[in-house]
C-alpha cells in the first residue's frame, strides 16, 4: 500500500504520511549514512540518487492521486458537471487556436481537428451512459 494506484481512492491521512515520507526519506538516508563506520562515497552517491528519484516518484504519484480524487469529487456531481460544460461552452476556441498557432508555429487546423477529436470523446462518453470518473 506504500505506493497506490493513483486513481484509486486514498484516505487523505494516507497521501499525507506518503508526501511526508517522500520528503524526509532523502535527509534520514543522507544521515544515516553519515553515521557508517567505513564511508564509501561511490555507494553512498547511488544509494543518494535512487533515494532522490523515489522520492520524487513518491511526491509526483501523491500530487497526481490528490488531483484525480478532486476530479471525481467534481465529475460526479452533476450540477459542477453542467457547469464545467456551460465553462467549455463559453470558451472561444477559435481565437485560442489562432493565438497559440501565431506563437508556436503549430497550424490551428490540427489544433482545431484535436479539440473536436477530445469533444466528440466526451460527447460519446455520455451518450453511451459512462460517467468520468
Amino acid at each position: 500500500m506504500l505506493v497506490p494506484e493513483f486513481m484509486r481512492t486514498v484516505r487523505l491521512g494516507v497521501t499525507h504520511a506518503i508526501r511526508s515520507f517522500g520528503r524526509h526519506v532523502e535527509n534520514a538516508t543522507q544521515q544515516a549514512m553519515q553515521d557508517l563506520a567505513a564511508p564509501q562515497p561511490r555507494l553512498q552517491a547511488v544509494k543518494l540518487e535512487i533515494v532522490r528519484a523515489f522520492s520524487q516518484a513518491l511526491q509526483r504519484l501523491t500530487a497526481l492521486s490528490h488531483l484525480a480524487q478532486a476530479a471525481r469529487t467534481v465529475l460526479k456531481n452533476s450540477g459542477q458537471m453542467q457547469m464545467l460544460l456551460a465553462d467549455w461552452d463559453s470558451i472561444d476556441l477559435r481565437t485560442i487556436h489562432e493565438t497559440v498557432s501565431r506563437t508556436c508555429g503549430c497550424s490551428a487546423a490540427l489544433m482545431t481537428e484535436r479539440t473536436f477529436d477530445a469533444a466528440a470523446a466526451t460527447v460519446q462518453g455520455r451518450s453511451q451512459g459512462r460517467v468520468l470518473t
